[in-house]
């Protein structure tokens, strides 16, 4: 069914609980579905260069963390122990 033929029947579709902005909604969906058939090349290109970032990407945030905030914490070594152990083990890597 397409918006026209969905508009034209909106008293019936509407004891299903589907009113204009959920006609509205889906068919911009579909149009955006659409629009991306045939493009998987375009996507793929995308995909593997934001990947091809993302270690590098890690690391500079990995280190702003070391340089600012795991320097901030240490004020919370001695005073608030519990929630200093915290922070380290949730800054604790677990590779499974």
């Amino acid at each position: 069914m397409n918006k026209v033929q969905a508009n034209e029947n909106m008293e019936a579709l509407t004891e299903f609980g589907i009113t204009p902005d959920v006609i509205t909604e889906l068919t911009t969906s579909v149009d955006d579905y659409n629009a991306l058939i045939g493009k998987p090349r375009t996507i793929l290109s995308q995909k593997y260069a934001a990947l091809s970032n993302i270690e590098e990407l890690f690391d500079e945030g990995n280190q702003i963390l070391k340089l600012n905030l795991d320097n901030s914490m240490l004020i919370y070594r001695e005073t608030q122990t519990e929630f200093y152990q915290g922070y380290q083990n949730a800054r604790k890597i677990i590779d499974n």
